[in-house]
């Protein structure tokens, strides 16, 4: 079964350009001095629409001059394969005096999904300034049934910590949540931990130690509403630890540490929101979003940051 469209709790989920035609499918590429940020288009589909939708991104070690265009191959040294492109354009900024950002670039869809119990469906974008919006619905993250919005990147179970800034939430309940999530299958019932904020209860952390078990949680300052704030859930073996600050200079604060153990191979992290309101959709934008490695020691060295998953 494919997991991304379905609520199995087993295989895995993936992402792909749907909809639209080989003929129609369109590419816009931006360089940042090294850094190399592909999206796609597909004008004719009705998922996407007329949005740019989040591909890949890389780094690469450039020279002065570089060589730029349109290609095709084959994949086959007997065979011709033949492509037809039309609205080609090409930029280019000099540097320094016109260092290139992705500031103009358009607003586009980044991969996501809804999960669990839900009732209108949610989406997911990256604004040019770099900060992503979630929007969704959902029943709620907590108890022992689930419902919400979620951008996930499926990461090997190793040790890590993620974390990212909440710039506003619009929630339409005081117990919608918006925030940062690890889970291991997606579908409404499976062992999580969440780290985030509540419409007009503070910073909670959630989590889920066994498949179809009753969520447990632990708050800060509760019937207070904070609408922005830093969060962060940091993995270490088995043990999860939630953390939250008001603002960028502070020290973490520690919330909870709770151990789930699981032999699963991977598991899903990203950011989430939830409104616990089917019929009505909550939105949070979120910016300095971040998946670092971690390990006992106080360093710890980035391997994602800034970057949409590729489910």
């Amino acid at each position: 079964a494919n997991d991304f469209d379905t609520s199995l709790c087993t295989s895995t989920s993936s992402f792909s350009l749907q909809g639209g035609s080989a003929e129609t499918r369109k590419i816009w590429a931006a360089e940042r001095y090294s850094n190399f940020v592909v999206f796609a288009i597909n004008p004719d589909s009705q998922d996407t629409g007329e949005q740019w939708v989040y591909m890949s991104e890389t780094t690469l070690a450039m020279s002065d001059n570089v060589y730029a265009g349109i290609a095709v191959t084959s994949a086959r040294s007997d065979n011709l394969a033949e492509a037809t492109f039309v609205n080609y354009e090409i930029e280019q900024n000099i540097y320094p005096s016109a260092s290139p950002s992705l500031s103009l670039a358009p607003t586009m869809i980044v991969p996501s999904r809804d999960v669990g119990n839900y009732g209108l469906a949610g989406s997911s974008s990256m604004t040019g300034d770099g900060r992503y919006v979630l929007k969704g619905t959902g029943r709620d993250i907590s108890y022992r049934d689930d419902g919400f919005h979620a951008m996930f990147e499926n990461l090997e179970n190793g040790n890590f910590s993620i974390s990212t800034y909440v710039n506003s939430f619009d929630f339409v309940h005081g117990e919608a949540k918006a925030g940062v999530m690890s889970r291991f299958f997606l579908c409404n019932k499976s062992p999580n931990v969440f780290m985030g904020l509540t419409g007009t209860n503070g910073f909670q952390m959630i989590w889920r130690k066994c498949m179809d078990c009753n969520a447990e949680h632990s708050e800060v300052d509760p019937n207070v509403r904070y609408t922005q704030g830093w969060v962060k859930l940091e993995k270490l073996e088995d043990e999860y630890s939630g953390y939250w600050k008001h603002n960028e200079g502070d020290e973490w604060n520690l919330v909870e540490t709770v151990t789930i153990e699981s032999s699963e191979p991977d598991i899903y992290t990203g950011l989430v929101v939830s409104s616990k309101k089917q019929d009505q959709l909550a939105t949070a934008v979120f910016s300095d979003f971040s998946v670092e490695e971690a390990s006992p020691s106080p360093t710890s060295s980035p391997v994602t940051t800034m970057t949409p998953p590729d489910l």
